[in-house]
């Protein structure tokens, strides 16, 4: 999957992580500034094509929080329908306050 890394912008105080399948997500904390978003997808076919990876993350920053959107493996290209087909790492500076939620906005873990 795409990886995205950066200086968490001044001013944010929250990530708040976004995913289909929340329970894929891992959350790392570390010493500095640097956010770092990486990970694998698995599927029945292998790659996915490019504008489809593409859609697998998104960033956005709204006022004091950073959005991090995972995008869903499309279910007919999921290998044995399993329900984590992405899996990904989020190494986050320990001064932000994380939230991993689902698309519906149900809390995983604070």
């Amino acid at each position: 999957m795409p990886e995205w890394k950066g200086n968490v912008p001044q001013g944010v105080g929250t990530l708040i992580i976004q995913a289909a399948e929340p329970y894929g997500v891992m959350v790392d904390r570390t010493a500095g500034n640097e956010l770092n978003v990486f990970g694998s997808y698995s599927t029945a076919e292998g790659q996915l094509k490019q504008e489809q990876e593409k859609r697998l993350l998104q960033t956005k920053q709204v006022g004091d929080t950073f959005y991090v959107i995972l995008g869903d493996i499309p279910r007919h290209l999921v290998f044995d329908n399993s329900r984590n087909a992405l899996n990904v790492t989020v190494a986050a500076p320990v001064n932000l306050k994380v939230i991993v939620r689902d698309n519906y906005g149900n809390v995983v873990t604070r």
